[in-house]
């Protein structure tokens, strides 16, 4: 499966589709893959807008129940997947040894 991200380097799915008020939910699958997410922000505040940023194909899964994102080559914790925003974060060591957390938004 393929999903298509536009960038540079759990929950429970809830949507309203426009049709009379009606809550429809959607899958984690549906929600990720119905449109292309863009990175709006990463944990360094920066905002990304133009077209500018490259895009990556890649192939991935959901793991543990959902919350988590799985690229093969790194994993992302899901704290927040809806119509409209999809946050990543993914807790690190710093050199200091400490933890950190990066943060990264996408919309569509």
């Amino acid at each position: 499966m393929n999903i298509r991200f536009i960038l540079l380097g759990i929950f429970e799915p809830r949507s309203g589709n426009g049709s009379g008020g009606l809550n429809i939910k959607r899958t984690a699958n549906e929600l990720l893959t119905q449109k292309d997410w863009k990175l709006a922000s990463a944990d360094d505040n920066k905002v990304f807008a133009g077209n500018s940023i490259p895009e990556y194909f890649f192939t991935w899964q959901f793991i543990h129940q959902h919350q988590t994102l799985d690229y093969l080559f790194r994993a992302d914790n899901i704290l927040k997947l809806d119509e409209e925003e999809l946050i990543l974060y993914t807790d690190e060591s710093n050199e200091q040894g400490q933890m950190t957390r990066r943060i990264n938004t996408y919309r569509h």
